[in-house]
């Protein structure tokens, strides 16, 4: 079925009406023919919705619109009201309207005329309209209502404003301005759509502009986007607006143009003083004003033809219409004026009083003696503006940063400072060196920091991100890398983004489509190959978990050097760009943990792989590896940073937590039975990877194919992830029941359960854009549960052991055997005849072993010290533990220790089961 078959939807075109109108409001719909144009006033507006559908429903029109300013009610009466008539001559002027109510901003794709836009050229226009949007956002103007057109998009910015010349104007300047700032090769922001009497697309009405084909389709407009709460932009936010334009011309426009904002009052006091008699004033066409002399300042036989002209934007004009008058322009005109008076005309400067200046020698201050005499003070050897205000916002805060362009010398500098520091004035020596001087003497440089922020006009402002991951702009959701953000559209470059240098590669490329994006997808897939899925899965599914945010785990992989451990983490990380490989990577244990967990902070909604956790080094730098180690696994594990104090010593700053997924690779694994619990743990070793496989899929990584599926995977969630971000902790819940019913660790089933909702969400994407079929992934999560719960078993035996009354019962055995210590027999309490080591405890004849607290203590703390892991908790926590574990077969109340006979004596002891310490032993 083709678009122009379809019926239009009225519910669509009901909420776009209640949306942009009042109840009260009177609209006018028309539809432009050939002939005449289809008309009506409506102040019924379910009538109005019924009568845009059946319009759109006839196919028979390219477009239907209806005024986006309300009308005055009187216009009810210019024809039956509420109904629609053929042939009406008379349409909405802009005299007619009651109230300017929308600011219309209209992007459109350069095509040929009287055809739709492709998708690309949707597409394209998309991006620029973002763009523009996320300038406007960061400048203070509130969330706009997005339309699409049908073959472009519209901003429709909220107002209460006058319908008059002035605001008309206003209006005009603005779309300039944007136009100027955001029309490229592509795509055109509309100049022309300032009237108060514009009508606009029938939004949820068909756009139906040539032949509807495949490649261009007539589509229907439609609502994008509406904000929770539709806020007013204000005069200033529009004047602000407007003036940049008028800044831009007057710096290009040279002589044509006064060197500051020149109005009708300066032009009419300017006349008066040239004596030029004026016969009349009148309004022009574009918004400006036009003076009609008496007579031709050049000829006095020529009258009614010359003229003085203002422009809408500020530009000043002469002409006469008589030929020998045609080089005549306003530079001349003014200069003959000023040649009759013998002197020179000064437009008064608008200022603001401000009494510095900017040469090429440097910043001047303009004061006065006590005499009144003028004197002119040098403030500084170079000069400088502000050119942009950047607000770096990483998510949690904001900070501006300043850039300048600074001349000193006759060289010229870009170069950023920190809004906190530019106040300070120590920046210019630093930046420009040495020969940058400001001037000695009290308030020398407030002087100079002022005059600068003065000079530097309408400074522009830019929002730039400076983390990756998702964030919500503009109320729609994009995923921000390296060289801007993916969206539901695809890329987006207008979105600006700054990484430290550690992420450089950190790089998406355009999401592939088609038999592209199917091979990227397979291609991923067979990282699972490279080795058991009990090594690969893991990782594999940890690749698509990182993305959908709020992860609490990581995961650590071991293992000698030669066994490609880091070579198949790196494979993941190659899924956030190509130039990540196992030589270049984000992260590695070398550097500082502040180093690391600032980089954590960072990478939002991504894997962060730190490479080769090994122990070297003197006994301290060992257990400060360990430590930091420990700081990053439990900030991950728990979702927490470090705070701090502010400047004042009293406020405490942002935590700046993990915000991604950890990856980490390491010959030797962390200590720590309750860090263990916080990451999972893999152990590689020789010929586990088959290098082949391994080889083939590094090609495969190096193309950046991986990057391509990551792209078409963002792409895929954008437009849902407000939904999965909701539901996410609902559907790892549900896993986490199946998995804490396989009795596995009480943390080990979350990361089950974490891996399995990433693994889910990826098997759903292939299974949509056609890399696999129902069957393969169904097959594929079935594999995936029976590996991790293998895992998942292999984790909970290894943290039996790390915990610390089994690591203390094993330490002992040890020692035992070692001959470090010794047991007697607590009847007699005499010591053996080959006893070797320390005495730290008795055995009874019914199967006990009474362990002496402090010897026991101090022989494993000794052991452990020699192990390089120091016993991690003290001897009074330890019996706490031996209690909790059910280890101790007997202890007084309040306490976890008994009082025993040794010898002929009473002793305070631990008492255990001899298996216990003993395992091959038959006691029961």
């Amino acid at each position: 079925m083709t678009m122009s078959h379809q019926a239009a939807d009225l519910h669509q075109i009901a909420r776009a009406i209640r949306m942009l109108f009042d109840r009260e409001h009177v609209v006018e719909i028309r539809v432009p023919g050939k002939y005449g144009a289809i008309s009506g006033y409506f102040d019924d507006h379910e009538k109005l919705a019924k009568a845009i559908k059946r319009l759109s429903d006839e196919g028979e029109h390219a477009s239907i619109y209806y005024t986006l300013n309300p009308c005055n009610a009187a216009l009810l009466s210019r024809r039956a009201k509420n109904t629609l008539h053929d042939d009406a001559k008379d349409a909405t002027s802009d005299a007619d309207i009651a109230r300017r109510r929308w600011l219309l901003v209209d992007f459109d794709p350069v095509r040929p005329k009287g055809v739709s836009a492709t998708k690309e050229e949707l597409r394209e226009t998309g991006k620029v309209m973002l763009a523009a949007r996320c300038w406007l956002h960061a400048r203070g103007w509130a969330q706009p209502v997005v339309m699409i057109s049908g073959n472009g998009y519209h901003l429709l910015y909220r107002v209460d404003q006058p319908n008059d010349k002035i605001t008309a104007r206003l209006f005009q300047d603005c779309l300039a301005a944007l136009s100027e700032k955001f029309t490229t090769a592509k795509v055109q922001v509309d100049k022309a759509v300032f009237n108060a009497s514009r009508i606009t697309k029938a939004y949820g009405s068909l756009a139906a502009k040539g032949v509807d084909t495949e490649e261009r389709p007539h589509r229907f407009s439609k609502i994008v986007f509406v904000p929770t709460r539709i806020r007013v932009v204000n005069r200033g936010q529009l004047e602000q607006l407007a003036s940049t334009i008028a800044t831009t011309r007057k710096r290009s426009n040279g002589n044509h143009k006064q060197t500051s904002s020149v109005s009708s009052d300066d032009v009419e006091k300017f006349l008066a003083w040239g004596n030029a008699a004026v016969k009349s004033v009148a309004d022009t066409a574009d918004g400006g004003e036009k003076w009609v002399l008496a007579t031709c300042p050049f000829n006095a036989e020529h009258t009614n033809s010359p003229a003085v002209f203002l422009s809408a934007e500020g530009t000043l004009g002469f002409k006469c219409l008589h030929a020998s008058c045609g080089e005549k322009h306003w530079k001349e005109f003014r200069a003959a004026l000023e040649e009759k008076k013998g002197e020179k005309f000064h437009f008064a400067t608008r200022n603001d009083g401000v009494p510095y200046e900017s040469t090429a020698e440097g910043i001047i201050h303009h004061t006065y003696t006590r005499n009144g005499e003028k004197f002119d003070k040098v403030l500084a050897n170079f000069s400088a503006r502000i050119l942009t205000n950047v607000k770096e916002d990483n998510g949690v805060e904001a900070k501006n940063v300043l850039e300048i362009e600074a001349r000193c010398h006759g060289r010229k500098r870009h170069f950023c400072v920190p809004a906190s520091e530019f106040t300070r004035m120590v920046w210019p020596i630093e930046k420009l060196g040495g020969e940058a001087i400001i001037a000695a003497g009290p308030g020398a440089k407030d002087h100079a920091r002022a005059a600068i922020q003065h000079l530097s006009g309408d400074i522009e402002r830019r929002t730039v991100y400076v983390h990756t991951g998702w964030r919500s702009i503009g109320g729609e959701w994009f995923y921000l890398h390296r060289d801007g953000a993916i969206g539901t559209e695809g890329l987006y470059d207008s979105v600006k983004v700054k990484l430290p240098p550690d992420l450089a590669p950190f790089c998406l490329p355009e999401p592939p489509t088609g038999e592209k994006l199917k091979t990227a997808v397979r291609a991923s897939l067979r990282v699972l190959d490279v080795a058991s899925l009990l090594h690969t899965m893991p990782i594999f599914t940890a690749i698509w978990r990182a993305v959908l945010g709020d992860s609490d785990f990581s995961v650590h992989t071991t293992g000698p050097t030669g066994t490609f451990k880091t070579s198949v983490s790196a494979l993941a990380m190659q899924h956030y760009g190509a130039g990540f490989d196992a030589h270049h990577l984000p992260g590695a244990w070398s550097s500082t943990a502040n180093a690391n967990a600032a980089l954590q902070f960072v990478l939002k909604d991504a894997l962060f792989l730190i490479d080769d956790f090994v122990q070297k080094g003197s006994y301290s730098d060992v257990d400060r590896q360990h430590k930091d180690a420990d700081r990053i696994f439990r900030g991950q594990g728990n979702n927490s940073g470090r705070s701090r104090l502010g400047r004042d010593g009293i406020s405490v700053r942002d935590s700046n937590p993990p915000r991604g997924l950890t990856l980490s690779t390491g010959e030797d694994v962390p200590r720590g039975q309750s860090l263990h619990s916080r990451f999972w743990l893999m152990e590689f070793g020789p010929g586990d990877v088959d290098i082949e496989k391994l080889t083939a899929c590094q090609g495969d990584a190096t193309a950046g194919i991986y990057g391509g599926a990551m792209s078409a995977y963002l792409q895929w969630l954008a437009p849902q992830y407000a939904h999965v971000k909701k539901c996410l902790s609902k559907q790892i819940a549900k896993f986490r029941d199946a998995a804490t019913r396989s009795s596995q660790h009480a943390r080990t089933p979350g990361i089950v359960a974490d891996l399995m909702v990433g693994l889910s969400y990826f098997l759903r994407f292939a299974t949509e854009v056609g890399a696999l079929s129902a069957d393969a992934a169904k097959v594929l999560r079935e594999k995936a549960w029976r590996a991790l719960g293998n895992g998942a078993a292999a984790q909970t035996r290894g943290q039996a052991t790390e915990e610390p009354a089994r690591r203390f019962l094993n330490l002992i055995a040890a020692a035992l055997d070692r001959g470090d210590a010794c047991v007697r027999a607590a009847e007699s309490a005499t010591p053996a005849r080959e006893e070797r080591g320390r005495c730290i405890g008795w055995v009874t004849d019914d199967g006990l072993v009474l362990l002496e607290p402090d010897s026991a203590y101090a022989t494993i703390n000794q052991l452990s010290a020699q192990q390089g892991e120091p016993f991690p908790v003290r001897m009074k926590t330890l019996g706490k533990r031996l209690e909790q574990r059910g280890f101790l077969t007997n202890h007084d109340k309040n306490r976890n220790t008994t009082q025993a006979t040794i010898g002929a004596a009473r002793r305070r002891v631990w008492s255990i089961k001899k298996s216990n310490v003993f395992p091959s032993s038959e006691e029961n």
